[in-house]
This record gives structure tokens, sequence and C-alpha cells, in this order.
């Protein structure tokens, strides 16, 4: 996720520090919670309970970097901001693969620990179908080739949104220098 900012961000060096640090603290606040929520069950110590925990724990953090993700997805229709087609490429697959990820975490927790085995399985092909998707379509062409998502249909409104987030990103920079 950390990488996927940087690339997206790279012409906004502050605006791209500022997300990471966002981001940082973020995930921190998901385990954190997603902790917290467990302290009533602690008495309830058994092999069962352990793994609903871990599952608790994993479903907060995905879902604060599935969070992240949309984020991002957002950021890039609104401004048009140009980056590599494996980058815009980078991000959808990543975005499905968590929105997916975290769906099936939920319903894992909901139809209980008797779940596990298709849960797992259904976890293990996400990722292959994923992985298999950035091997097709991660190409060295899609390196060069630059793309931008947002607003690209109305010139104007382009270049006010850009302008827009350079005077964001300056404003950072001023404000974190001080």
């Amino acid at each position: 996720m950390l990488e996927l900012y940087g690339q997206i961000l790279s012409r906004f060096a502050s605006l791209a520090s500022f997300s990471r640090s966002v981001f940082r603290w973020t995930i921190g606040l998901a385990l954190v919670g997603s902790v917290l929520t467990l302290i009533p069950d602690l008495g309830q110590a058994s092999n069962s309970r352990w793994i609903s925990d871990f599952l608790v724990i994993q479903r907060g953090v995905v879902t604060s970097l599935l969070l992240f993700i949309v984020l991002l997805l957002v950021l890039l229709l609104w401004y048009p901001i140009r980056i590599s087609r494996n980058t815009f490429v980078h991000a959808l697959v990543f975005s499905v693969y968590f929105f997916s990820k975290s769906g099936l975490i939920v319903i894992w927790q909901m139809l209980g620990i008797s779940m596990e085995r298709s849960a797992s399985a259904a976890l293990i092909a996400l990722s292959i179908v994923c992985v298999a998707a950035w091997l097709v379509l991660l190409t060295k062409k899609g390196e060069s080739v630059e793309v931008r998502v947002g607003h690209a249909w109305n010139q104007e409104e382009s270049d006010r949104l850009i302008r827009q987030l350079e005077t964001f990103n300056s404003t950072l920079t001023r404000v974190t220098r001080r």
C-alpha cells in the first residue's frame, strides 16, 4: 500500500509523505481497536477462540487497508493524476483483492469456524487469481504508458484540479517545515 501511494503521488512529495503517516497511524489504530474488541472474551481460551480472535484482528487490518485502497481509487477518479498503466492496474487488482478478502473474512466469521476449510480455500484461490492477474496485466510497456483517469474529458476542470492538488501539496510542505 505504501508503495502504491508513493507511486501515485510521486509528483506530490508532501502529500505522499502525509498519506504514509496517516496510513501508518490508521493501521496501528485498527490493530489496537480490533484487539480491544477482544477484551470481553479473553477468559474463554480454546483453539477455535484463538482462530476467531485472529480473524477479528485480521478483519480490522484488512478493512482499514480496503478503506485506504478505496480512498486511493477515489483520488484517482477525481484528480487527473498521470500514472503508469501498471500502477493503475496494480491499484485495481489490489482493490479487488482487499474487497474480496474482507468480505470472505466477514462471511467466515458469520458462518463460524466450521467454514474454515472452505474459507481458506477461497482465500487461496483469490490470491492465485490476483497473482495471475498481475502476471498477465502488468507489462514492461505498461511502465512507460501513462494514463489519466479522473476528469480526462474536461481539460479546464482537469487543469484546475491539478492546480488545487499542487496548492495542497505546497501548503503541506510549508506546514511540515515549521
